[in-house]
């Protein structure tokens, strides 16, 4: 009688750790190295296809009591091209291309459609849901579908399903599961989505932004490849000196006292930092800075800041080093031997192209390693 209990224990121990385990959740998540999201173990991998510039998951299973057909598809796609930031109009744009479509469609009516825009895990973008009902036999399919961009990354994301899996808590996971890993801000410090981890110039930006010597045009656009202005280089020098009082005017003739560079000019000009142009009452706020001319403010910044500036340097092995304008022929010099100008590849100075922002940032960033703040 003791043997027979002890065996309906054991059976009964048995089948409740069975039950157990089969209701345990095998579920996995797609990782990979440009995102990762979460999708139920008994979805089939359709589609996949990796590659250094972009990548596709798709994922489909039949759900529910119905058998619902669910799709899940992680799509991205990495570009030398700088994207610029979803905006409303493209959220508006992309509702309205649904609107017609539909609206147009012989088989099938839109029932509604509702977007909004979002930041998913650090990343901005926007997100629009419609539900889709097929003529045919009354179907009814919802569409979620995620658009962000990301550190030169495009990543569309989209989980297509009956609107029963809708209100599942493993819809819920799967929509709030979506990471981008190269995310703008969090992993990389700096919120521009114009300047990629792998850009020459991301460290020098990411040091002159962190540093409050360079902001960006805007929230999320550095302008890399945008020239530097004569007035933005002041103000740039002037922030790193904690933005000193000052008084009165510069005394150049196109320096109004309105514009947000006025106080830097008159304070890089008491300084002897700038001069203006000779023989003239102009500064040139407005006008790009050739590089020639930033290595002489830097030289005139390191002078004041009473570093040593007699430093000379060989130029001719540099294939352009003729251009050097003779008045720049000692900064040239300076910021050669000091390392804040290393030429570019092809071996030139280009001493009188105009400085991009990056350019600038580059210089700055090689100035305060190599000579000091």
């Amino acid at each position: 009688m003791k043997l027979k209990k002890k065996i309906i224990l054991i059976t009964s121990i048995m089948i409740f750790m069975v039950l157990l385990i089969s209701q345990k959740s095998f579920a996995k998540t797609i990782d990979n190295k440009f995102y990762s999201f979460y999708v139920p173990d008994y979805f089939e991998e359709d589609y996949k296809n990796e590659t250094d510039y972009s990548s596709n998951n798709e994922y489909d299973a039949y759900v529910g009591e119905n058998y619902d057909y669910t799709k899940v598809l992680g799509y991205i796609y990495r570009s030398t091209y700088a994207y610029q930031p979803y905006t409303k109009t493209d959220l508006d744009g992309y509702i309205k291309n649904v609107k017609e479509y539909y609206n147009s469609s012989e088989y099938y009516t839109l029932n509604s459609v509702t977007g909004k825009l979002i930041e998913l895990n650090g990343v901005k973008g926007y997100n629009v849901i419609y539900y889709v009902k097929d003529k045919s036999d009354g179907e009814v399919r919802v569409y979620d579908n995620y658009f962000l961009r990301s550190d030169y990354c495009d990543c569309d994301f989209y989980i297509s399903c009956a609107p029963s899996f809708v209100n599942s808590s493993e819809y819920k996971k799967i929509a709030s599961s979506l990471k981008i890993k190269d995310t703008v801000l969090k992993s990389r410090q700096i919120p521009f989505t114009d300047v990629a981890s792998w850009d020459w110039s991301f460290e020098a930006v990411k040091y002159v932004y962190n540093n409050g010597m360079i902001k960006g045009l805007n929230d999320y656009t550095f302008g890399p490849n945008d020239k530097l202005t004569r007035g933005m280089i002041v103000t740039i020098l002037y922030r790193m000196e904690g933005s000193p009082a000052v008084s009165g005017t510069s005394g150049f003739t196109d320096v109004k006292s309105t514009e947000y560079y006025a106080k830097a000019v008159k304070w890089a000009k008491d300084k002897k930092i700038v001069s203006g142009y000779s023989g003239t009452t102009k500064f040139g706020p407005n006008d790009n800075i050739l590089r020639q001319d930033l290595a002489g403010i830097l030289r005139n910044y390191a002078k004041y800041k009473g570093k040593n500036v007699n430093v000379t340097s060989d130029l001719t092995k540099f294939k352009d080093y003729k251009k050097v304008d003779s008045y720049a022929n000692a900064s040239m010099q300076w910021a050669v031997g000091k390392k804040v100008i290393t030429g570019n590849k092809d071996g030139t100075l280009n001493p009188k192209g105009n400085a991009s922002r990056a350019e600038a940032a580059s210089m700055l960033k090689k100035y305060c390693d190599n000579v000091g703040r």
